[in-house]
C-alpha cells in the first residue's frame, strides 16, 4: 500500500504577518515591504501573493526564478549580501539618532 502525503511550500502562505503598528516587513522581492530591493522601473503595477506586494519588473522575475532555481553558491553569496545592504539602508534612513 502507498501513501501520498500533500505538502505545501510556506511561501505560499502568508509571507508578511503584521503585529502590530510597529512591525518591520522584509521581503526578498521589490515592492511595499519596509526592507526590500528597490528597483528602478519606471513600472508601478504590481501584484500581492501570499500577502506579498510585488513589483512586476524584470529583476523581480529574475529574483522569482532564483528562488524556484537556486544558482551557484556565489550567486547566492552576492544575494544575500545585497539584501544585507538593504537592510542596512533601512536602518540608516530609519535610525532615531540615538547613538550620535
Amino acid at each position: 500500500m502507498t501513501f501520498f502525503q500533500r505538502y505545501v511550500d510556506g511561501g505560499l502562505s502568508d509571507n508578511l504577518p503584521i503585529l502590530n503598528d510597529e512591525t518591520i516587513t522584509v521581503s526578498p522581492f521589490a515592492g511595499e515591504s519596509d526592507i526590500c530591493p528597490l528597483d528602478n522601473s519606471a513600472n508601478f503595477e504590481h501584484v500581492i501573493l501570499a500577502n506579498t506586494s510585488m513589483q512586476l519588473t524584470t529583476r523581480n522575475l529574475y529574483r522569482i526564478s532564483r528562488a524556484l532555481f537556486p544558482p551557484h553558491p556565489s550567486i547566492l553569496s552576492d544575494m544575500c549580501t545585497e539584501g544585507f545592504d538593504d537592510c542596512l539602508k533601512f536602518l540608516q534612513k530609519n535610525s532615531k539618532n540615538e547613538y550620535k
